[in-house]
């Protein structure tokens, strides 16, 4: 008898759903829920990117430089001449709500008038600029390839783990090193959709989420090693 049941499968006691959604409801760390919680099984991926866009997407906020020409038909050799003027539009967008016909979709608010930054090789100014918005709209087909981009409020986003310094190697504020925008954030652009009639911009967040996730940033190489190692090969050369 004792034999029988011996070979009887072990089981885990089952928990409703309900419980279950209530034991996640109290991890507050977004980087645990995200990259940990989530991927225990597809009902847990459901509850967690719920609570995540309950708890968490809200304190999204979006740095983004877009840069283009003035005249959208020059050539490159144009582009760089000392003489063509360049235009940067610099915007921030934070989270206002989530598309309610589809939850892998938010929406981000302009929350205040953009910064235009205009130069060639005589002269920089920048101005306050409601025409910045037609840079969005000029190169809504080309944005992930034109704006670049940076994520905050980084580890309460869980884009970086509670407890890590929240500057990154790729742009550390180190003397002596490189800054920047972190390297992980390079073609997030293409997750994004300016809509005009809306004045808002629509992301697929879960996507971007997973992307970042993925990305990894290259470590800061100091000036001066760089500077010795570019002074070694010229040496090599003249050699």
């Amino acid at each position: 008898m004792s034999g029988a049941m011996n070979r009887l499968p072990s089981t885990i006691p089952h928990l409703p759903n309900e419980l279950r959604i209530r034991v996640l409801s109290f991890v507050d760390d977004p980087h645990f829920l995200w990259t940990t919680c989530r991927k225990v099984s597809p009902e847990f991926k459901q509850w967690c990117e719920e609570q995540y866009s309950r708890d968490f997407l809200p304190k999204l906020q979006l740095d983004m430089s877009v840069m283009r020409n003035q005249r959208a038909h020059v050539t490159a050799e144009q582009a760089t001449a000392e003489n063509h003027l360049q235009r940067c539009s610099e915007f921030i967008f934070r989270f206002k709500e989530m598309r309610y016909t589809d939850s892998a979709l938010a929406l981000l608010n302009s929350q205040s008038t953009p910064y235009s930054v205009q130069w060639n090789s005589a002269q920089r100014r920048g101005t306050i600029d409601e025409t910045c918005y037609e840079d969005l709209d000029v190169l809504r087909d080309s944005l992930g390839r034109a704006a670049d981009c940076q994520l905050f409020p980084e580890t309460l986003l869980g884009l970086r783990p509670q407890g890590q310094h929240h500057v990154c190697p790729c742009r550390s504020i180190r003397d002596m090193t490189r800054r920047g925008k972190c390297q992980r954030y390079n073609g997030i652009g293409k997750f994004f959709v300016w809509k005009k009639e809306e004045m808002v911009l629509e992301v697929r967040w879960k996507e971007m989420l997973d992307y970042v996730h993925r990305a990894r940033c290259v470590s800061a190489v100091p000036f001066e090693k760089k500077r010795s190692g570019r002074t070694a090969k010229l040496s090599g050369h003249t050699r």
